[in-house]
């Protein structure tokens, strides 16, 4: 069995993916969390400050991490086409 554990959702993001890896670690709807957190924003509460602490400390999720670590590939090989393009037309 595999031990569940509270990341930033990749999936069921609006901002940074923190209420959505909340919705999905306790199998809720993320658009109730989401009602609720705004909720308890208007009323005074220290939602705001609380969320933007977590988006800086909640761990990614692993897909997250692959799909940056794949984009960073890909800009990389698109730099080196851009490259070759530069190379060709340099010659007219």
């Amino acid at each position: 069995m595999t031990k569940k554990r509270l990341t930033k959702s990749s999936t069921n993001q609006v901002i940074s993916g923190v209420i959505g890896g909340f919705s999905e670690y306790f199998n809720v709807d993320a658009t109730l969390l989401r009602v609720l957190f705004v909720v308890f924003g208007l009323a005074g509460g220290s939602s705001i400050w609380l969320y933007i602490i977590l988006a800086i400390i909640m761990p990614e999720d692993d897909s997250r991490g692959k799909s940056k670590r794949k984009k960073a590939k890909k800009a990389n090989v698109y730099s080196d086409k851009s490259d070759d393009v530069d190379d060709e037309w340099s010659d007219f």
